[in-house]
């Protein structure tokens, strides 16, 4: 039997027709062009100023608004969109804990990408888990943004947020009192 060729990612992308966003403080750039080469922008601008090659695979984007990832400099991958703490804690630690912890971790990378958010900041998460996931990421394992990690968070929370917080594997700090801050 014959094995069907497999059609090749293009080398060269180019998002056309479009309103640009360019994140400078320059009034928005109509029918605009995009040029992507592999994973990194090569050019943008005015559609009649970027040179698209012959081999481009061209997606119009007329109607449309085209703008730079979003950088999310306050992250949490171990939640989904934001809640209270201590009772989404618990509610990872009464669905399996850590296994539980890094599905949640997974789909929150990819809910981040998909809402345009390309590089992210994880401010306070296991350290294992989040190099873990940053790492699978960086595999092409899993879908999501660039990840930056802090590690273990230091924080206030109530004794029951901090209780479901380590039942859960998070490994956290939490300070109360001025004394404790110090130490």
């Amino acid at each position: 039997f014959a094995i069907a060729p497999r059609a090749q990612t293009p080398k060269h992308l180019a998002l056309v027709g479009g309103m640009l966003l360019t994140g400078y403080e320059v009034p928005p750039v109509h029918h605009a062009a995009v040029l992507i080469e592999g994973n990194k922008i090569v050019q943008a601008g005015p559609a009649s100023e970027v040179k698209i090659p012959a081999d481009a695979a061209v997606i119009d984007t007329s109607g449309r608004t085209m703008l730079p990832g979003l950088i999310e400099t306050h992250g949490h991958l171990i939640v989904l969109g934001h809640g209270n703490y201590a009772t989404w804690f618990s509610w990872i630690a009464s669905h399996g804990g850590p296994r539980m912890l890094m599905k949640v971790m997974e789909t929150s990378a990819r809910q981040l990408l998909m809402a345009g958010v390309t590089t992210v900041i994880d401010l306070g998460a296991p350290l294992e888990e989040s190099l873990g996931i940053r790492e699978r990421i960086n595999k092409g394992e899993v879908v999501g943004p660039r990840v930056f990690v802090s590690g273990p968070w230091i924080a206030h929370l109530s004794a029951a947020a901090a209780g479901d917080a380590m039942q859960v594997g998070f490994g956290g700090l939490s300070v109360n009192t001025p004394g404790e801050a110090s130490q």
